[in-house]
């Protein structure tokens, strides 16, 4: 197995055991799709079914998507509250005026 994981080598060992992305989703009971999307972006259902395929933990294949924040906590549970991207009508603007 390849030491560093990206998602060309996920792909190959995948393939390697005798295997492909939508069999191993649809073995899961899963849409086809499951497990391409998460080597393409971080979808935790996906990421397991692979990661369980090939013995080993999610977090060896995508580190970057299981770093430890300072706090131990995961970094995909700390999300900003984002700012509405909508103006201030012209309404609220008269308003403070």
């Amino acid at each position: 197995m390849p030491r560093s994981w990206d998602k060309y080598a996920i792909a190959a060992e995948i393939r390697r055991r005798g295997s492909n992305l939508s069999r191993l989703a649809r073995e899961a009971g899963e849409p086809d799709c499951t497990c391409r999307q998460a080597l393409l972006r971080c979808y935790r259902k996906g990421e397991w079914i692979i990661a369980n395929f090939l013995d080993i933990h999610p977090s060896k294949l995508w580190p970057e998507r299981y770093a430890k924040a300072p706090t131990g906590r995961d970094t995909n549970a700390i999300r900003e509250k984002r700012q509405s991207q909508k103006t201030p009508s012209t309404a609220d603007m008269r308003d403070a005026a």
